[in-house]
């Protein structure tokens, strides 16, 4: 079996940045069901589940192990007809724990808010976007953010495209244009100058900083 089938980064990295549906649907796209053997259909959803488990306890210092526990358990029973859906649960069990990234706010709005900006980050997001889908004003959307997340919505919004894409340069082989892309800026010039205002450095000496 191919080892691109056992390397989850570029999972991991939308997961922790909050892309639930982005993880899943890359999931989805590398997985096909009739590669597997039982034996190897639970080997494949425990680097999966292990993976993103090790993954969040790197970065947060925090040990979802029950949430990792339970999927083990899912994992014992997969057939070849559960398997995307396995994988998926697996996904959304992690992105939606309530000990870590989106789940931490109390604030609903704030929560609705940042769910939206992970779902549509690969594209122009504008705060009246955001208000309309959530069905909010404008100015307390912004005295929200101020007050519950200490950032601006527009910081928010930025801090969050660049940390993904930063995470994307890391650990998978898209493109600079490909990242660009799936982080929401309009192209790749207006990335590598917003990447390189925030980190002193451009997205491609990024990638040969992590090669």
């Amino acid at each position: 079996m191919n080892e691109h089938l056992f390397n989850h980064n570029d999972i991991y990295t939308l997961l922790y940045h909050g892309d639930i549906n982005g993880a899943i649907t890359i999931f989805k796209e590398k997985t096909d069901e009739s590669a597997y053997t039982p034996a190897t259909r639970a080997i494949y959803l425990s680097s999966l589940n292990i993976g993103i488990y090790n993954y969040i306890l790197m970065k947060e210092n925090i040990s979802l192990h029950d949430c990792c526990y339970e999927n083990e358990k899912k994992i014992a029973t997969v057939t070849k007809d559960s398997l995307i859906t396995t994988g998926a649960e697996i996904i959304s069990s992690f992105g939606l724990d309530k000990r870590y990234m989106i789940e931490k706010y109390s604030n609903l709005h704030i929560k609705n808010a940042m769910y939206y900006i992970h779902a549509h980050i690969n594209e122009q997001i504008t705060l009246g976007d955001v208000c309309n889908a959530i069905s909010i004003t404008p100015s307390y959307l912004c005295q929200l953010f101020k007050k519950e997340v200490q950032i601006s919505f527009c910081d928010y919004v930025m801090s969050h495209r660049l940390k993904l894409a930063k995470g994307l340069l890391k650990r998978t082989d898209y493109s600079i244009e490909e990242i660009a892309e799936k982080c929401g800026f309009k192209n790749g010039s207006y990335f590598a100058t917003c990447y390189k205002k925030a980190f002193g450095f451009s997205p491609s000496k990024e990638r040969m900083r992590a090669s």
